[in-house]
């Protein structure tokens, strides 16, 4: 995982990505001015002859110093690395364990290396780590030869790059140098992805085609044997009428063949919506009030009447 923020460059993740992950921390403590060289918080002693190198933490000049470091070199590991410094106290002890987990030797590269096969379809795994462990032995002044990391890479390819293996061994021996690991991985990728889709595409072609009734590109065979198996149940099942050739129905109670068997389909009553319902009693409402408008007006033209009648009299 590539870190973001100030740091710009990737937490230690293991031993193959160590030595470079090393330099990188380095130089970002030497930046933050929490060492001015790694001689600060690291001695070295030499061994007896063919032991090698034993390297020891020094103690701490600044504490408050000393501790910052610690706290930043804890954020540019990943979880594993994390846990193994975690009992750490000071800057020079946690490196020491880092590099004495991490740091593998000449040999243990050598032999991871050799031992480094191929996953089926982690293509781009495999070329990584090849490279990471020629770097590795790159920082440990030990160089292999292009031409023998070329031809184990091309060795361990698995079957189906025969060929892609044959049109590279002829390119080699036709160049002056030989391929470099970068260009290699690049044609090995590339082999890979070509064969990865030529796989997907033979595999679409192989899977059946499911065709429906209708579709026009479905034979005539096919369509003649549906029909003859639907004409088939029809009849077993009594359900075909001879003289329209429609199933459902027998000749004996065929609307074509028979007319006046055709059912008459009744008149659909409209249903009455709501709001001419609420119209009509609106209506209703004022037909009732002007009745009786009209009744009180009568009665009062009535007594008027009777009272000009009486004084007449």
């Amino acid at each position: 995982m590539t870190m973001g923020g100030k740091f710009g460059f990737s937490k230690l993740k293991g031993d193959l990505d160590y030595p470079i992950w090393a330099m990188r921390a380095e130089s970002y403590l030497i930046c933050e001015g929490l060492i001015e060289s790694l001689d600060d918080i690291v001695s070295t002693q030499s061994l007896l002859e063919g032991q090698g190198t034993q390297y020891l933490p020094m103690p701490p000049t600044d504490p408050k110093l000393d501790i910052k470091g610690l706290a930043t070199l804890r954020l540019i590991v990943e979880d594993g690395p994390l846990s193994q410094i975690r009992n750490s106290k000071t800057l020079g002890n946690a490196w020491v364990t880092l590099k004495t987990v991490y740091d593998r030797g000449v040999f243990t590269l050598v032999d991871k290396f050799l031992n480094l096969q191929y996953c089926t379809g982690k293509m781009s795994k495999f070329l990584s780590e090849i490279r990471y462990i020629a770097t590795a032995l790159e920082m440990k002044e030990v160089k292999l030869p292009l031409i023998i990391i070329n031809s184990w890479l091309l060795s361990k390819l698995p079957p189906s790059f025969e060929g892609f293996k044959a049109a590279v061994y002829n390119s080699m021996r036709t160049q002056e140098k030989p391929f470099s690991l970068e260009t290699l991985s690049s044609m090995v990728l590339n082999e890979a992805k070509r064969q990865g889709a030529a796989a997907a595409s033979a595999k679409k072609a192989s899977q059946p085609s499911y065709k429906g009734k209708g579709d026009a590109s479905s034979s005539e065979e096919e369509r003649a044997y549906l029909t003859k198996v639907k004409k088939e149940w029809r009849k077993a099942k009594g359900r075909s009428c001879t003289h329209c050739r429609r199933p459902g129905h027998k000749a004996s109670s065929c609307f074509i063949l028979y007319p006046a068997l055709k059912p008459v389909k009744p008149v659909k009553v409209e249903k009455k919506k709501a709001g001419k319902k609420e119209e009509r009693r609106s209506t209703r409402d004022e037909r009732e009030e002007a009745q009786v408008a009209l009744s009180v007006a009568v009665d009062q033209l009535t007594a008027d009447v009777r009272a000009l009648r009486e004084v007449n009299w």
